[in-house]
């Protein structure tokens, strides 16, 4: 899962935190530095960056495939909310949005 990411990230930098956007993602990765974890940021509207979590294939509940799971949504506003705090509808767009721009290309 690592060197999809990686690799995503070296084809589509835009999705790495610039500005004043790249001290929040730091900071939640080094407070989270015992999980895989990830930062996307999408600058387009809304702009917004979703702290993510993985689990590689052979580990956990369901070993015969690899798992990301969206943790956590910072808004331009500057407030992180937990993913379980969004209305339905928002976790809809979210979930849209994840798959669409990252888990399509993480898939190739």
């Amino acid at each position: 899962m690592k060197q999809a990411i990686d690799s995503l990230y070296r084809l589509e930098p835009s999705y790495k935190a610039k500005g004043n956007w790249e001290y929040e993602t730091n900071k939640w990765l080094k407070d989270h530095y015992y999980l895989n974890t990830v930062v996307f940021y999408f600058n387009s509207q809304p702009e917004e960056m979703y702290y993510v979590t993985y689990i590689d294939k052979g580990n956990g509940d369901h070993p015969n495939y690899s798992r990301l799971a969206i943790r956590g949504v910072q808004t331009s506003s500057n407030s992180w909310k937990h993913y379980d705090e969004f209305s339905e509808s928002e976790k809809l767009r979210i979930e849209t949005r994840f798959h669409e721009e990252i888990v399509k290309k993480i898939e190739m």
